[in-house]
């Protein structure tokens, strides 16, 4: 007790901040939701389609495959603690988390085009060469991408702005990870490849790569942040992990996110695997993603509504259930029946939209009342947990999938037995719809709605 006591008198004195100001322009918003556009020309390429890479292109078994994502992602998330530490204790120039914008982007860029390149080296070689570029291009990644979502928090306190925030990312996202990525990289690794896949993904990758950075760009340019709390050399883990542990809105936010990035990354990525395999259609790859993206984006379009009428939290539940329930359906379909296949894409797409529009708004919500809380603020290291936890997730769907191929006897570029056509129609469906309700069920617990919100930032 006495140390609380002596914990809650140190941190309580408030980091100055800058005065409240005028509204958010729109290309403000805009260009904040350009910011992940370009971070999804890394995340959208290696989500979809890396494990794919590495068992059909570069030539890893599954297991080993599912082994190194695994590996590199839960390091990742370990990386999200230590650059939310610094960015809590660090300023620059160009400010708090805008900086890591500007000079994050080149290094991810050639780490993204390193990570898709095929080698003419030794088996063993080539496993150490995934490894070490795929650890380093996620440290880069997260080292950028961590304060780009914090900087969300410093540019507005006002509750609609801060929904006009998420949606813009969560449109830039959609947009970059399923109208650029998903429908385009198929079609570019034929064309660029010209019949050599290695050689396609490796020039796509050079493509998003110089899209990412100038979309990052776009991001520190356009924004601004206003609400920023001073530079605290003394901030520490332990101040964090008490900040935490009086956050109960972030803590069921966090874990409720761990679950569904597991789901949503688990099922973003089979869809190669499914239509290839189980479809037996790899042709329609793109059609299947595009169809899948359009619906994602009349998802958000339709949450935002939704939102004003239910709040956040019940918004997300309603997106969540629909995808979980399409999913479990889709599971049961016949493989040749493309007419439900399409429409249940269409109908998990739409559900994860409208799911999506939340979400980047509530874990900023979260920041406000553990500084209401304890009279700390602490965008960055919130921000690195909530990332650290997601990439959590991110592991869990490497390790997942490729466990279920591996188990189920895949043997890459060559007709499947009907056990593995089994375990791919699973890892697709099945898997992430339980993941998904269990998400869902923890949101019931979160009592942070509009109205404390708004009584919060009054207070503050």
């Amino acid at each position: 007790m006495e140390n609380n006591r002596m914990m809650e008198a140190e941190i309580n004195r408030r980091p100055e901040k800058l005065s409240p100001r005028r509204k958010l322009t729109w290309h403000e918003v805009v260009g904040y939701g350009m910011g992940d556009f370009g971070s999804n020309m890394v995340w959208g390429l290696t989500s979809v389609f890396l494990l794919f890479f590495y068992t059909d292109v570069f030539g890893l078994t599954a297991l080993a495959a599912g082994v190194l994502l695994s590996i590199a992602r839960v390091l990742d998330a370990g990386f999200d603690l230590i650059s939310g530490l610094l960015t809590e204790q660090l300023h620059f120039r160009w400010g708090k988390f805008r900086t890591y914008l500007l000079f994050g982007p080149i290094p991810m860029g050639i780490l993204l085009v390193l990570s898709f390149t095929t080698p003419h080296i030794s088996d063993a070689m080539k496993l150490f060469y995934a490894y070490a570029t795929y650890i380093l291009l996620l440290f880069v990644f997260s080292a950028t991408n961590t304060p780009y979502g914090a900087l969300a928090t410093t540019m507005t306190q006002d509750i609609a702005e801060r929904n006009s925030l998420s949606s813009a990312r969560a449109i830039g996202a959609i947009i970059g990870s399923g109208f650029v990525v998903g429908m385009a990289t198929p079609w570019l690794v034929s064309v660029l490849g010209r019949g050599n896949e290695a050689r396609g993904f490796q020039w796509v990758a050079l493509l998003f790569a110089v899209i990412c950075v100038l979309a990052l760009w776009t991001t520190f340019i356009t924004s601004k942040e206003y609400y920023v709390s001073a530079s605290d050399s003394g901030f520490s883990l332990r101040k964090l992990s008490f900040i935490i542990m009086h956050d109960p809105p972030f803590l069921i936010m966090t874990s409720s996110a761990l679950l569904s990035s597991a789901s949503w990354l688990t099922h973003n990525a089979m869809p190669p695997y499914y239509v290839t395999y189980d479809m037996g259609r790899p042709g329609v790859l793109s059609l299947f993603l595009g169809i899948g993206t359009i619906a994602i984006l009349a998802g958000v379009a339709g949450g935002k509504a939704v939102i004003r009428i239910l709040g956040k939290r019940d918004t997300m539940i309603v997106g969540n259930i629909i995808s979980a329930a399409a999913m479990i359906v889709f599971y049961f379909t016949p493989f040749d029946n493309l007419v439900m296949i399409f429409a249940l894409q269409i109908i998990v797409s739409f559900g994860g939209g409208v799911g999506l529009v939340p979400l980047w708004s509530m874990l900023a919500d979260t920041v406000e009342y553990g500084e209401w809380k304890t009279g700390y603020r602490a965008e960055g290291g919130l921000y690195s947990v909530a990332s650290a936890v997601m990439k959590i997730g991110w592991a869990i769907s490497g390790a997942l999938p490729a466990w279920i191929l591996s188990s189920s006897g895949y043997i890459p570029n060559r007709g499947q037995p009907l056990s593995s056509l089994v375990g791919i129609n699973i890892a697709f469906n099945l898997l992430p719809a339980f993941l998904l309700l269990a998400a869902t069920i923890l949101l019931f617990w979160y009592h942070l709605d509009e109205k404390l919100f708004d009584q919060i930032v009054s207070e503050l």
